[in-house]
């Protein structure tokens, strides 16, 4: 049998269709954002291509990985979280098996070994590395290993927050989460361990596990502040 009632489209005037077109690409392009940011990884949307430029929008980028995750787990277990294991080339061959990690890592080829030791939680408290007084080197990451079952809380794109943080006792610039308003939060949850590199001035948060944080890279040709 055939249906005498009108197509819902033909109900809407229009006049109103160049907005409900506007609300729909508003809507698919939220999603897609939304989309972008999976528990143990970057979408794997986001290309090889994309990556550099993806941390420099977001201020972050990270990728679950086993492997990664044993190698912390047995730094830790056998007493070489501080041993000379504990430098990025020990983790190197199994990082550049991943092509966007592997592009990153290409761009930002000078590493800075002024941070690397054994890392925590610091629950409750968002810190970054530097403050934008005192930046040592524009654009610099810092890059975590983290091992099992490890929790993070970053706050999209607060490598360009204007205030400085209030220094912590364990070395750390904490900042006061109403500076943060504005900033989404992402969480990242590694059951199985992986890799985590932040802008240094990005706000951030380890809520679970340990990791061993490797120093800072650098873009090539990257001069120090003095």
């Amino acid at each position: 049998m055939t249906s005498n009632l009108p197509r819902a489209s033909d109900l809407i005037p229009s006049s109103c269709q160049p907005y409900i077109h506007a609300a729909e690409k508003l809507m698919a392009s939220l999603s897609s954002m939304v989309n972008l940011f999976e528990p143990n990884q970057v979408s794997s949307s986001v290309t090889a291509e994309e990556s550099v430029q993806f941390i420099k929008d977001h201020g972050f980028f990270y990728q679950g990985d086993e492997n990664i995750g044993k190698l912390v787990d047995d730094m830790y277990a056998n007493g070489r979280a501080r041993s000379r294991d504990a430098r990025l080339d020990h983790f190197k061959p199994t990082l550049q098996q991943d092509s966007r990690l592997r592009r990153i890592l290409d761009h930002y080829p000078m590493e800075i070994p002024g941070l690397r030791f054994p890392w925590g939680t610091t629950p409750g408290v968002y810190y970054n590395w530097e403050r934008k007084s005192g930046l040592t080197v524009e654009n610099a990451l810092a890059a975590y290993m983290l091992g099992s079952d490890s929790q993070w809380v970053c706050r999209d794109g607060s490598h360009r927050l204007g205030s400085d943080g209030e220094l912590e006792a364990i070395g750390v610039f904490g900042i006061q989460n109403h500076l943060l308003d504005g900033y989404p939060e992402r969480e990242i949850r590694m059951e199985r361990g992986g890799i985590l590199l932040v802008r240094t001035r990005l706000a951030h948060t380890a809520t679970r596990g340990r990791s061993i944080v490797l120093g800072v890279l650098t873009e090539a040709g990257a001069q120090r502040n003095t």
